[in-house]
């Protein structure tokens, strides 16, 4: 199976004292395999487009991005027994890749990389769990607050780390995200699920 994310809104901040403003729309898609109960990312596909201006000059930016994994790394927050674990528990999951990637940058020569070897390390951690939490009007019972510290390819192509939150229900999956665009300098974006057809029982 595969998921799909869209995200598109404003941006803003300085660079060497300039203040700019613009918009970014980003794509994301995950393939997925699903087996004992657990769901495993096989490939990634990203791709970002950024408009600025400021200081009197205006630019885009455009990056695309595939991840493939030689062996498919468990996506940990899918797992059905999150609630069992204590908090504090800690997992890491390991796994290597292939990375091919361009980015396109106004007046500037095009950064291509392709086949790029990455080696890929998520250190997951429960962090609380909550008897109940509202997201845009509706209340979630059995709530697992989860980090997971990964490193996570920048506007250049090259990794970097971060740090992302994720916020469970048992039953309907991820209700709310946040740092997960940390990669735009957007650290206080938050992802949060407007609809579902899952019931909880």
């Amino acid at each position: 199976s595969q998921r799909r994310t869209t995200l598109k809104g404003p941006v803003s901040g300085s660079a060497d004292g300039v203040n700019f403003s613009g918009a970014y729309d980003a794509t994301s898609a995950d393939e997925l395999t699903r087996s004992a109960d657990r769901t495993y990312l096989e490939r990634q596909l990203m791709g970002i487009d950024i408009s600025l201006s400021g200081g009197g000059e205006s630019g885009t930016a455009k990056f695309t991005g595939d991840l493939g994994y030689v062996q498919p790394i468990e996506w940990f927050l899918d797992r059905d027994s999150l609630d069992s674990l204590p908090i504090g528990h800690v997992e890491t999951r390991s796994s290597n890749g292939r990375f091919d990637f361009n980015l396109t940058i106004t007046g500037e020569t095009p950064i291509v990389g392709s086949d790029v070897p990455v080696a890929v390390n998520d250190r997951w951690t429960v962090l609380a769990k909550l008897p109940t939490m509202s997201v845009r009007g509706r209340t979630y019972s059995n709530v697992v607050q989860l980090s997971m510290q990964t490193r996570v390819p920048d506007l250049s192509g090259k990794l970097t780390n971060v740090t992302m939150y994720y916020w469970v229900a048992k039953g309907i999956g991820m209700i709310r995200g946040q740092g997960i665009f940390r990669v735009l300098n957007i650290d206080n974006t938050v992802i949060e699920l407007t609809e579902t057809n899952l019931e909880q029982d």
